[in-house]
């Protein structure tokens, strides 16, 4: 009988949680530093692969697709017709909750993948920011809609996308 044997990935997480906590414990200034560095490293990175990686990386849209999925993004929350306008939030308690969130993220990342006592932040994806747009959403929109979105150009817009997705894989895979 024949074993199939999957490989799986060559990276291995960092047991060295317990050693960052306490280097930064000893560190605290430190932290300052290591969030400069990673938002100068893979701030970019941070951004683009929200909307455009796939498949392990192997996959990535072009860049234009990327900035016009973000400009449709904004132009859905700043329009009249978006359904969260409905929503009574208090803005201030959204944005905190948005930085505990990316805080975690980036925490766990430092205290459980990257290598002890590095100067930034590795192993963070914009996939795991993809939660956040739904809230961040909630922040963004204003008391006054800017235009009215036209029921026609949305969906036009996402037929589009979805269109371009299919052909990039059809591509990609074939």
């Amino acid at each position: 009988m024949n074993k199939i044997f999957i490989s799986s990935a060559s990276v291995v997480p960092s047991t060295t949680g317990k050693s960052n906590l306490s280097y930064l414990i000893a560190n605290p200034l430190e932290l300052i530093s290591i969030v400069i560095n990673t938002i100068k490293i893979n701030g970019m990175f941070y951004v683009t692969s929200v909307f455009g990686y796939f498949s392990w990386f192997k996959f990535q849209l072009n860049n234009l697709s990327i900035v016009l999925y973000f400009l449709f993004f904004l132009y859905v929350i700043l329009g009249e017709s978006s359904i969260l306008k409905r929503i009574k939030t208090n803005k201030i308690v959204i944005f905190l909750s948005i930085m505990i969130m990316t805080a975690a993220i980036f925490a766990s990342m430092y205290f459980f993948w990257s290598k002890y006592k590095l100067n930034y932040v590795d192993g963070v994806q914009g996939r795991y920011f993809i939660p956040l747009l739904g809230i961040l959403s909630i922040l963004l929109i204003p008391k006054k809609s800017f235009w009215k979105i036209n029921d026609y150009i949305l969906y036009s817009f996402i037929n589009i996308m979805l269109f371009q997705y299919i052909v990039y894989l059809i591509a990609f895979f074939y």
